[in-house]
């Protein structure tokens, strides 16, 4: 037997023959070399002196012929046998990512390459481009060559990431590459590899090659089992499937709005505007009623990427009714997921008549302009609208004006201050001793206890400094002891006149919103006429809230004289007015509108909500149904009945739960000046599913619930970028190779022929006596024979 081989392979199901070529003589090499060039000599001498009779070329063909000749008799002289040996194919693994994430479907930018991938798609009978179906096609386009390429040349083992029965050495069959669903929950792709490692420990195997978005949601990652897979001398081949570009997503969330009004109060829906992975230049936040393509309201906004704004869309509906909104966000070209481009909203939008109660001692400016106001705003609409029912209590009224106006009196009595017949009470200047200690101590439950509102406006007379050691100190929002009237030097002062400043607080109440826009807001109160009278009060209450000041004044502790201040009490709301003079506000430049504007928003924002049917009186939500670990989980509690919401703004606590773990404590805060909205976040909560209560205040009649989920950045579904730099990093230092998208289809050239391991040998069968060597020996004598002849030589 001879070292010197020819070998061949031929496979047949995962094996294969190796088909060796051996010489029977084995002469030393000088000896065959001896004779081709002795032979080689001889011929170009003979030919040589028949050069003169033939042409240059045919010379050479018949050199050629001749020489062949000599050669293939050399060539049987060595006797070849041709041995076969029956083998085991080299092992090759091919591993089928089948996690959830590869069931996502990546954007494809180019058209023509959508258009063109669609077409091959369709070919092999797939609906989509998600990821998984990238693996099919590469597996199964043309006719199912690669994978019959692949089984011919080795031992072929498909094999997938995550198997339905939970184990992890399933075997998938060629059939059931096209049937294979993306369902698996999480992706060890460095555990399923080094797996794989393990069980083919020992055994021939050219390479791993593995399909797969290169998402690994627990264990090791690919790159960290690539040197254990290089030392093993198994190569990573790395097929890419999926985008690298960062997930693009622009979404709405954390819905902050009223759910009950009145028609025409300004209503501002704010949500919470979040891009991820892309810049956006004027984009539009729309809000729309269910159904009707033209906004009721619109904004335009600008993002940079991975930024977060705070959108206000404020609209006055002006029909009764319950209305179904969607606030909507443009969606973006390159965006991946377009579910949270919008939110539903339902506003219920109905009309109440307000029984309003206006106490006053004398017949002052403010009384008249402000009787006037109410009294018109009845007569206007008197029909179903807007409406306010009016009770006035004047105490120096004469008997004839009492007389021949049935809803003044001219004193205040428990009957008067009855729940049933009060929404809001007007508290003007009063002198307390036309009130007895009972009747102070009623008022104050009817806007504790009963959740009334009321607004106290300073008189130059009795209120508020004479109610310091009165039930009714409580309710204000000054510090009564740091209270003063203002002095006669300021009150002769050439400054003495000044225009009401909002604060950022003011501005972002809604009774203070005199027209939609915040800007034109601001314009409109600058414009207002200036006043000349204010009390001036040092300090405010730790829970008061300070909406107007005044534009120079400050107190000793260097804070500005407080004009407008609000606070909640009990159930109750409670707005302090610094002056009596608002009814200058009514000589407006553009007219009176935004004096009773002003006056009937307020008159409505002290009214105690009315919960519609529509509504539950509680209701608890999470800002989004689910949030990215390391994200802060924002919580929002509505009380539909602003009765049920404590006075304090930190009054609520809600309950965080995963499911199985401890409670989280959360302190919720009011929003704004909203006496019945609510909002927390809690953060660095784990992985898992949360439930949310309320705790307090305790109200077992009425439970809230809600739900949300923390889900892992490196979860199915939450990570679906592409780390490419990981990719290439694993298959380059297990010294495979790494391909992207349709590079795949030069995977079968790329990979290594292996070794065949031998597992027997077959009979010898004689190679040099073959009929096609006596063919071609005849054939290159009859060939030189045909040449000679045609030549003329002898």
């Amino acid at each position: 037997m001879s070292n010197r081989s020819l070998l061949t392979a031929v496979a047949v199901d995962g094996l294969g023959r190796d088909v060796v070529y051996t010489a029977s003589w084995q002469p030393p090499v000088w000896v065959p070399a001896l004779v081709l060039a002795t032979a080689s000599i001889v011929v170009f001498a003979l030919y040589r002196r028949e050069r003169q009779l033939i042409s240059r070329f045919r010379c050479g063909l018949l050199i050629l012929c001749r020489l062949a000749t000599v050669g293939l008799v050399v060539f049987m002289l060595f006797g070849w046998m041709r041995r076969e040996y029956q083998t085991v194919l080299p092992d090759l693994v091919v591993l089928i990512d089948n996690s959830e994430s590869m069931a996502h479907e990546d954007q494809v930018v180019d058209v023509a390459a959508e258009e063109q991938l669609a077409r091959e798609l369709r070919q092999v009978g797939l609906r989509n481009a998600s990821r998984i179906n990238l693996a099919r096609l590469f597996l199964l386009e043309r006719g199912e060559s690669l994978l019959k390429r692949l089984a011919s040349n080795y031992n072929l083992h498909l094999r997938n990431l995550v198997s339905s029965d939970r184990s992890p050495a399933a075997s998938i069959p060629a059939s059931v590459v096209r049937g294979l669903v993306a369902d698996g929950k999480s992706s060890q792709l460095g555990r399923r590899v080094r797996e794989l490692l393990e069980q083919q420990r020992g055994r021939e195997t050219v390479a791993l090659v593995v399909f797969s978005d290169g998402i690994t949601t627990e264990g090791e990652l690919l790159s960290e089992v690539a040197d254990d897979a290089r030392r093993q001398g198994v190569p990573l081949y790395i097929v890419q499937l999926g985008s690298s570009s960062p997930r693009r997503d622009l979404r709405i969330s954390d819905l902050v709005a009223d759910r009950t009004v009145f028609p025409h109060d300004l209503v501002t829906v704010s949500v919470n505007l979040h891009s991820v992975g892309l810049s956006v230049n004027d984009v539009t936040v729309r809000l729309r009623e269910e159904g009707i393509t033209t906004p009721v309201t619109q904004v335009t906004v600008s993002l940079d990427a991975n930024q977060s704004r705070r959108v206000n869309l404020s609209f006055r509906p002006d029909a009764e009714g319950v209305f179904n909104y969607v606030i909507e966000v443009d969606s973006q070209a390159d965006e991946q997921q377009f579910a949270n481009n919008r939110l539903p909203y339902t506003l219920v939008v109905e009309d109440a008549r307000i029984h309003v109660l206006f106490v006053q001692d004398y017949p002052s400016y403010e009384w008249r302009y402000l009787t006037t106001l109410l009294g018109r705003t009845l007569q206007r609409n008197g029909s179903p609208g807007q409406s306010i029912e009016m009770t006035t209590i004047l105490h120096q009224a004469e008997a004839g004006f009492v007389a021949e106006n049935t809803m003044t009196l001219d004193t205040l009595t428990n009957e008067a201050l009855n729940p049933e017949k009060v929404d809001v009470v007007v508290f003007g200047d009063v002198d307390p001793a036309r009130m007895s200690q009972d009747l102070m101590e009623r008022l104050r439950e009817v806007v504790v206890k009963e959740g009334r509102g009321i607004v106290f406006l300073a008189g130059p007379r009795f209120t508020p400094l004479a109610y310091r050691e009165t039930p009714l100190a409580a309710l204000l929002p000054i510090d009564l002891a740091k209270t003063q009237l203002p002095s006669p030097a300021s009150a002769v002062s050439e400054n003495v006149t000044f225009q009401a400043r909002l604060t950022a607080l003011g501005q972002a109440t809604e009774f203070m919103r005199l027209v939609d826009d915040s800007q034109d807001n601001q314009r409109v109160w600058r414009d207002f006429p200036e006043l000349h009278w204010m009390l001036e009060a040092s300090a405010v209450l730790p829970a008061a809230r300070v909406l107007a000041i005044h534009p120079r004044r400050v107190a000793e502790s260097g804070e500005p004289l407080p004009l407008i201040s609000m606070q909640f009490v009990g159930r109750g709301k409670v707005v302090y007015h610094a002056t009596d003079e608002s009814y200058r506000w009514s000589r407006h430049p553009e007219g009176d509108q935004h004096y009773a504007r002003y006056w009937l928003q307020l008159i409505r924002y002290l009214c105690p909500s009315r919960n519609s049917a529509a509504e539950a009186p509680v209701n608890l939500q999470a800002g989004r149904d689910e949030y990215r670990l390391g994200d802060l989980a924002r919580i929002v509690l509505h009380f539909g009945d602003e009765r049920l919401a404590p006075a304090g703004d930190d009054g609520a606590v809600v309950v965080v739960q995963r499911q199985g773990g401890r409670r989280h404590r959360v302190a919720m805060s009011r929003i704004d000046n909203r006496r019945g909205e609510f909002g927390g976040e809690i953060a660095a909560l784990p992985v898992g599913e949360y439930r949310i209560w309320l705790a307090e205040p305790a109200l077992p009649e009425h439970s809230p619930t809600a739900q949300f989920a923390v889900r892992n950045p490196d979860d199915e579904y939450v990570r679906l970028r592409v780390d490419s730099e990981e990719l290439k990093s694993a298959a380059e230092r297990s010294g495979g190779r790494y391909y992207a998208g349709i590079e795949a289809r030069r995977l079968a050239r790329d990979l290594p022929a292996g070794k065949q391991v031998r597992m027997q040998a077959l009979p010898p069968t004689p190679a040099w006596n073959t009929g096609w060597l006596a063919a071609l020996f005849v054939g290159l004598l009859v060939v030189e024979w045909s040449l000679r002849k045609h030549s003329a030589l002898p």
